[in-house]
C-alpha cells in the first residue's frame, strides 16, 4: 500500500479533491467551494457535505488497514440505512434517535466506497452497478421505514387500510419498470471520475426552461414524493423529532398517504413509457 495512505490529511485532501470535481462535472454545482455565502452555494448542503466527508475519511483512514473491498462497503451500506429503520420504529427513546442520526449520516458509505476504490485502485463497472442497487434499496427501505411509523403513529388508529396500502405501495416500488429495463438506465459509469454519472448536467438556464414547461400539479407531485433525497429525508427526520416531543402534533402519517398516491402514479407512468417509447 502506498505510504500516503497511512497520512489521514492525505486522504482527506484527495477525497475532497475528487468530490469537489464530481460535483461539479456531474452535478454543476460548487458545493465545496469556499465561497459559502456565494448564492451558488447552498449552506446547509455545503455544512452536510463537509461532515459527510470529514467522518467518511476517517473511515477510509481506517479501512485502508484492512482487506474489505469497496464493494463490500458498498452492499453494508443498505444494512446501516436497514438499522437505522429499524431502531427508529423502536419505543426506546435512546434507539429513536441513534435510529435518526444513522439514517442522517445515511450517505456516508457513499462516500466512503467510491473513495475506497480509488485508493485501492479498484474502481470497476461491477461496482458502479452495486451504488445503483444499493441507491434503489436504500430509498426503498428508508420509505417503508417512514411509512410504517406513520401508520403506528396517526390519529385515527390502528386501521387495515394502512397495512393494505403499505404493501401496495411496496409493490408499485419495487415494481417500477425504470429499475429494471436497460432502455431507462442514463446511469453510466464515468472512468475520468471514477464513479457513476446519471445522464447530462443542465446548465441553470435548461433547468429553468424545464422547469416552466412542467405542470404545476405534477411539479406539486414531484415536491411531495419520496424518492430517497438527502434533504427531504432530512426534512422528515426533523419532523419526525418534532412530532416525537409534541404528542398532540400527528401529521407526520399524511405524508405516507400522500406516496400510496404518487408511487402508484409513477408506476403506471412507467408502463405508458414502456409502452409508448
Amino acid at each position: 500500500m502506498d505510504k500516503k495512505l497511512s497520512n489521514l490529511n492525505y486522504i482527506r485532501t484527495k477525497t475532497y479533491q475528487r468530490n469537489d470535481k464530481i460535483f461539479r462535472e456531474v452535478f454543476n454545482e460548487k458545493t465545496l467551494s469556499k465561497k459559502l455565502l456565494s448564492f451558488e452555494i447552498n449552506p446547509y448542503s455545503k455544512i452536510k457535505t463537509i461532515l459527510n466527508i470529514e467522518l467518511s475519511c476517517i473511515l477510509i483512514y481506517l479501512l485502508l488497514k484492512t482487506k474489505l473491498s469497496a464493494n463490500f462497503i458498498t452492499i453494508v451500506g443498505v444494512f446501516w440505512t436497514l438499522t437505522g429503520v429499524i431502531l427508529l420504529s423502536l419505543f426506546d427513546n435512546f434507539l429513536f434517535y441513534l435510529g435518526i442520526i444513522i439514517l442522517f449520516l445515511k450517505l456516508i458509505p457513499d462516500y466512503v466506497d467510491g473513495q475506497l476504490a480509488f485508493f485501492q485502485k479498484k474502481i470497476s463497472f461491477t461496482g458502479h452497478e452495486l451504488d445503483g442497487w444499493a441507491g434503489n434499496m436504500g430509498t426503498i427501505v428508508i420509505m417503508s421505514g417512514f411509512y410504517l411509523y406513520g401508520i403506528r403513529n396517526n390519529p385515527l388508529g390502528d386501521l387495515d387500510i394502512f397495512y393494505s396500502l403499505f404493501f401496495v405501495v411496496l409493490f408499485f416500488s419495487f415494481s417500477d419498470l425504470r429499475l429494471h429495463l436497460s432502455k431507462f438506465k442514463k446511469s453510466y459509469f464515468n472512468k475520468n471520475l471514477g464513479t457513476h454519472v446519471s445522464g447530462k448536467k443542465l446548465s441553470k438556464s435548461n433547468k429553468l426552461i424545464k422547469k416552466n414547461k412542467t405542470n404545476f400539479l405534477i411539479s406539486i407531485l414531484k415536491f411531495f414524493h419520496f424518492d430517497g433525497g438527502s434533504r427531504y429525508t432530512d426534512f422528515l427526520l426533523i419532523l419526525l423529532i418534532i412530532e416525537k416531543n409534541y404528542t398532540d402534533l400527528n401529521i407526520f402519517f399524511i405524508f405516507p398517504l400522500i406516496w400510496s398516491f404518487t408511487y402508484f402514479l409513477t408506476f403506471l407512468k412507467s408502463i405508458y413509457l414502456t409502452i409508448t417509447k
